[in-house]
C-alpha cells in the first residue's frame, strides 16, 4: 500500500487540460456579464454625479450667500451650475451667469428631462429651492435599458436620487 502511495507524484497531463477547458468556459461565459456591468456602473455614477452636482449647487449657495442654480441642457447633453447674477428672482439661466461648474453626460444616457421650468432650478442662501421637481434620466446598458430620477424638494433643498430598472 505505501508503494502506491509513493509512485503518485503529481497530477497527469490529462487532469491538467480538463481545469484549463473548465477555466476557459467559465471565463467565455462571464465575459458578457461583465461589459453589461461596467455600463450598468457607468449609468449608475453618471446619476451619483448629478446628484453631486445639485448638492455642491446647494452648499455652493449656502456658503456664497448667493442664489445658484442647476440648467439641464438636454440638446447638448450638460449640466451647468451657474452663479445667478442676471434675472435674480426669475430663475432663469442667462448669458451673464458665471458658470461655476458644466459637466458632460455620458453616451450611454439616452434621454434627460426634467420637470423644472426652463429646465432649471435655483437654490437660495437659505438653502430651500425655487421649485420642486424631478430630473429623469434613461440609458441603455447592452441589453437592458435603465432609468433613474433624481428629485428636489422645494421647502429643504433635499436632493434625493432614486432607481428604476
Amino acid at each position: 500500500m505505501n508503494a502506491k502511495l509513493r509512485n503518485n507524484h503529481g497530477i497527469s497531463m490529462l487532469e491538467m487540460m480538463i481545469a484549463v477547458v473548465i477555466a476557459g468556459l467559465l471565463a467565455a461565459i462571464s465575459v458578457p456579464n461583465l461589459s453589461g456591468a461596467i455600463k450598468k456602473m457607468r449609468f449608475d455614477n453618471e446619476g451619483r454625479d448629478l446628484v453631486s452636482t445639485f448638492r455642491y449647487a446647494r452648499a455652493a449657495s449656502i456658503t456664497l450667500q448667493k442664489p445658484v442654480g442647476i440648467h439641464l441642457d438636454s440638446d447638448h447633453r450638460k449640466v451647468v451650475a451657474f452663479l445667478d447674477l442676471v434675472g435674480v428672482g426669475l430663475n432663469t439661466y442667462d448669458t451673464g451667469d458665471s458658470v461655476l461648474r458644466s459637466d458632460s453626460l455620458e453616451a450611454n444616457v439616452t434621454y434627460m428631462g426634467s420637470t423644472f421650468s426652463g429646465q432649471t432650478v435655483v437654490f437660495q442662501p437659505d438653502g430651500t429651492a425655487s421649485s420642486g421637481g424631478y430630473v429623469t434620466l434613461h440609458g441603455s446598458t447592452g441589453q437592458m435599458s435603465r432609468s433613474l430620477s433624481i428629485s428636489v424638494t422645494a421647502g429643504s433643498g433635499r436632493v434625493r436620487l432614486d432607481y428604476y430598472i
